[in-house]
């Protein structure tokens, strides 16, 4: 007459808290050749057997019940961290809209005055390179029209040269002073 035994595994009381539902695990097993008993008969060898596979299905199953408390906990974990980084990358998203719209601020304030700086950085360079090679030429001819100032037409050439050196020099002393 076969019967069947009734094996109970529940969890710890700690581990059973951790948990949102415990239910205790039950598994029936069939017993094949044991009796109700023990009047005076023989222990079946299967029994050892039977007893020593029991304790290690116990076993198994107490170790799954923990891997998987333990796989329910990491999950949750996981969740929590994933919330928390989809709402960092919800501030980091705004920071940057805030700073695209500042820096767009920033260059439609600074337009007119970049363009401004380059034309005056142009002016800069057409005088520099104008003044540089006026001075070439006043040093090239200024020794031939100081030899030949005795003659009227190169006397009134080197004062107007001059003149005009003076007039350019003034005009570059004013620009370059100005604020504009």
């Amino acid at each position: 007459m076969a019967t069947s035994q009734q094996i109970s595994t529940s969890p710890s009381k700690s581990l059973a808290s951790t948990s949102r539902s415990t239910k205790p695990i039950t598994l029936t097993l069939p017993r094949k050749g044991r009796t109700k008993g023990t009047g005076g008969k023989k222990a079946d060898p299967l029994d050892i057997e039977i007893r020593q596979l029991d304790g290690d299905m116990k076993t198994l199953v107490y170790e799954n019940y923990n891997k998987f408390i333990s796989a329910t906990d990491t999950i949750r974990k996981m969740k929590s961290n994933v919330e928390s980084m989809e709402s960092e990358m919800d501030q980091l998203s705004k920071s940057i809209s805030n700073i695209s719209n500042v820096t767009s601020l920033v260059n439609s304030a600074l337009g007119p005055k970049r363009e401004k700086i380059r034309q005056l950085t142009g002016v800069h360079d057409l005088l520099k390179k104008s003044y540089a090679q006026a001075v070439r030429y006043y040093a090239k001819t200024s020794r031939l029209l100081e030899y030949y100032r005795s003659l009227s037409v190169f006397s009134s050439i080197e004062s107007e040269c001059k003149e005009i050196i003076d007039k350019v020099s003034k005009k570059i002393r004013e620009k370059m002073t100005d604020e504009n």
